[in-house]
């Protein structure tokens, strides 16, 4: 891996994180009487963004159209 993608990589997961972070917060804050439930809803919907992403990068050309 080159020190650029490497770089970009790293750059991916801490903006997924920072986004991650205040959406989180911001839904506990709005459902507070359902803390913990909301963040682990948070968590694997923000785990789903990532794997759809990274199998978009991978299949790009052999996905189905009604994916893209």
């Amino acid at each position: 891996m080159s020190p650029v993608k490497l770089a970009a990589f790293i750059v991916e997961l801490v903006l997924a994180c920072v986004s991650a972070a205040f959406s989180i917060d911001g839904l506990t804050a709005i459902f507070a009487g359902a803390f913990w439930p909301v963040i682990i809803m948070g968590a694997a919907l923000e785990a789903g963004k990532l794997v759809a992403a990274a199998w978009l990068t991978e299949n790009w050309r052999s996905a189905p159209h009604f994916c893209v």
